[in-house]
């Protein structure tokens, strides 16, 4: 059966159409070879009348999905103290340490752990030794052009010791 009002197919034995809310009259000795309305055809509206689009019922955002840290993360203790060693001796240790730190907190991350707490300081502290080192390894080029070009220049000892007031 259907709903005189809107066209929905009605379910048997219901009083009311689900779509519209309209009273259903229980049809009365129905011919047998009734074929129901085709489905593209709907009503002309009624004047003053609106029905609303049906909308989906409303559905919480779902949390992003964020799996659960594995149980065989390496240690990030390593991470921390390689970033701490890369600030103490700079240079191309302090490099070469950095470089070893920041490879083991990437192997972290790949691993399925998030770069947080010791593992995030300890990252920072790679980085800042490997950025401290290039410059310290700076300083010590041009201290040693300095020297080399005095003493190739022949500088005396007293001018000697003017550029390094100069400069310290």
């Amino acid at each position: 059966m259907f709903c005189k009002n809107c066209g929905t197919k009605i379910e048997e034995g219901l009083k009311f159409c689900p779509n519209c809310g309209t009273q259903v009259q229980a049809p009365a000795a129905a011919p047998a070879q009734q074929t129901p309305p085709p489905q593209q055809q709907t009503p002309p509206p009624q004047q003053g009348y609106y029905q609303q689009p049906a909308q989906p019922a409303y559905q919480p955002a779902q949390p992003a999905y964020r799996p659960a840290p594995a149980a065989n993360l390496p240690e990030t203790t390593p991470i921390l103290v390689l970033g701490i060693l890369s600030l103490v001796f700079g240079s191309i240790v302090g490099i070469i340490l950095g470089a070893i730190g920041r490879n083991k907190a990437r192997a972290y991350v790949n691993a399925g752990g998030e770069l947080s707490g010791k593992a995030k300081v300890g990252s920072i502290l790679s980085k800042l030794g490997i950025i401290f080192g290039i410059i310290e390894l700076v300083f010590i080029a041009i201290y040693v052009i300095i020297f080399v070009a005095m003493i190739a220049g022949g500088v005396s000892s007293g001018a000697f010791n003017d550029i390094f007031d100069i400069v310290y």
